[in-house]
């Protein structure tokens, strides 16, 4: 069976910083001397190994290789010098401090050296081809841990991206949810307003018909004294005009009631709105979690999906906007129309109020035309029963 030795010459590979693969190299040869360190590196070729088995040879060739050095295997004979030389080798007994030892050259070292010059040539080959191999290695691995940094700092940005995009849109949402309260706060000053101006409106009916009221009740005090026809008519005309009065009043409260009905339906719709975009956006907001999560374990897998998420993401919240907006339109297109209702139900009813008041009015002028008429003949009728009676 084959033996080899491991020798070295100093040589670091290209890239490996000299003094910390001096260091690991002590380490592993367990040397604490500097000077024995230096000459081991200072160029000359020395056995640190002897006769040593294939798998323990590779072993040691390995570990020299991964700290950075550049060590060779050649196959072990009884002498190594040859034309002459001296050969160094690192020899350590019985737990003593590692030290070199020179061995003199034998006479006969050609000869043997001779005999292994064709595997000693193989080997080299070899252990360039190794060598080759290595840095092959390396750089495969060089170029896969630059690309694994390239997908990690891809992977950040796409994570910072989802992030703002969620960043924004609790932004957004904020900022149509004081939108709707400040709707909702307008809306209800406006009705409350509307109410009020309403009930005002109804006390000035009240107070104006109580005041045509006491003025037709003068009026029949002033003309009780003169046709009781006339008065029967005028207590007609205030009835009617009472009743016409109570019926305008009823349906000024009827009115407001529907009126503060239908507000707080539109209030409670308008709360139901808004439970429902901040339950829906909540659920964007989710979702948008649980993606990052899933991005972070299958990072390589969706990378190019991201994009297109984030995309529907956005035109499905710019989507809800629209709708919500349209919705808030609505509602206030549909306000507007029931207070220009309102207002033409007021002007319409002010209408009929006035021509009752002017009704009233003309029949109280009538009746105070028709009253000296009434006088003049009751007094012709008087004087001509008069001579009649003086006659009988």
């Amino acid at each position: 069976m084959k033996s080899f030795d491991l020798t070295f010459s100093g040589t670091v590979l290209p890239k490996r910083d000299p003094k910390r693969v001096k260091r690991d190299f002590a380490q592993l040869f367990g040397i604490e001397d500097r000077a024995l360190i230096e000459e081991i590196f200072s160029g000359e070729t020395i056995i640190l190994r002897h006769n040593l088995d294939r798998k323990t040879a590779a072993d040691f060739f390995r570990k020299i290789s991964e700290l950075g050095g550049k060590a060779t295997l050649v196959t072990s004979i009884k002498h190594r010098a040859a034309h002459g030389d001296t050969t160094m080798k690192l020899e350590q007994e019985n737990g003593c401090t590692p030290r070199i030892i020179r061995h003199p050259a034998p006479e006969d070292a050609n000869q043997t050296n001779f005999g292994l010059t064709n595997n000693q040539n193989t080997l080299n080959r070899q252990q360039a081809l190794a060598s080759r191999t290595k840095e092959k290695s390396l750089l495969v691995s060089a170029k896969l841990q630059k690309r694994k940094e390239q997908f990690n700092r891809i992977a950040e940005q796409e994570l910072a991206k989802i992030e703002q995009l969620s960043q924004e849109i609790r932004i957004s949402l904020h900022r149509e949810l004081a939108e709707i309260k400040s709707i909702e706060e307008k809306a209800t000053r406006t009705v409350t307003a509307e109410l009020a101006r309403m009930d005002e409106q109804k006390t000035l009916c009240r107070q104006r018909a109580n005041q045509q009221v006491a003025r037709l009740e003068a009026l029949e005090e002033k003309a009780r004294a003169g046709e009781v026809a006339a008065m029967d008519n005028l207590k007609e005309n205030l009835e009617e005009t009472r009743l016409v009065a109570e019926e305008d009043i009823r349906r000024l409260q009827q009115l407001l009631q529907d009126t503060r009905r239908q507000a707080e339906l539109d209030m409670a719709e308008l709360e139901q709105q808004l439970s429902d975009v901040k339950l829906k956006t909540q659920q964007e907001i989710t979702a948008l979690e649980d993606q990052r999560n899933q991005t972070l374990c299958t990072l390589e897998q969706n990378i190019r999906d991201l994009g297109r998420q984030q995309e529907v993401t956005k035109k499905k919240f710019e989507s809800n906007t629209a709708d919500l907006k349209q919705r808030q339109l609505a509602t206030r297109q549909q306000k507007e129309e029931e207070l220009r209702g309102l207002q033409a139900s007021e002007l319409d009813i002010k209408r009929k109020r006035k021509q009752g008041i002017a009704e009233v009015e003309r029949a109280n002028t009538q009746l105070t035309e028709q009253a000296p008429e009434a006088l003049q003949q009751l007094h012709a009728l008087a004087l001509e029963v008069e001579p009649c009676q003086k006659e009988g």
